[in-house]
């Protein structure tokens, strides 16, 4: 009996182990670069579905629409957001982003990843061409499980339409 009940012990210990490096393996690099270019990838093919698999009710979303330094930062709700998406989605013609990581940090205390990109998009809309470049900071999270976006926020450095 005895044996039995430390053997159990010892069983249900390495499952809880294995969960646990499961859990936090979530969460790394190599899975948040892939995320990345998941959701660029359905962004430039128009398909929004991708992006939402990825958004919660608690998605905190910043962004920035003037590149005024004294502008700063708009905090959106998710429906605005969606419906400013739909709406870019419709009116663009044509779009390019060139994307560079500039950082990934893991806080696997907190279940957290964040990553720091520089992006270069390049969109023509009704035969006009608008060129950005921006700064943006997203944080992954867990979430039942599931990696979701607590925070994004897109800092707009520089803009010029031809």
């Amino acid at each position: 009996m005895k044996n039995t009940i430390h053997s159990i012990s010892i069983i249900v210990l390495t499952l809880m182990a294995s969960a646990c490096h499961q859990h936090r393996s979530l969460l790394n690099s190599n899975n948040i670069r892939a995320i990345n270019t998941e959701l660029t990838d359905s962004f430039l093919q128009g398909d929004l579905s991708v992006i939402e698999k990825y958004l919660y009710h608690g998605t905190e979303i910043f962004i920035d629409l003037d590149p005024d330094p004294n502008q700063g930062l708009a905090q959106i709700s998710l429906k605005e957001f969606r419906e400013l998406a739909k709406m870019s989605l419709e009116l663009i013609d044509d779009m390019e982003i060139n994307e560079e990581i500039i950082s990934i940090e893991i806080d696997s205390e907190n279940d957290q990843a964040t990553l720091v990109l520089k992006s270069h998009a390049s969109t023509s809309i009704m035969g006009m061409t608008i060129t950005e470049n921006s700064i943006s900071t997203t944080v992954f999270g867990l979430i039942n499980g599931e990696i979701k976006i607590l925070k994004t926020s897109d800092e707009l450095i520089s803009m010029s339409t031809q």
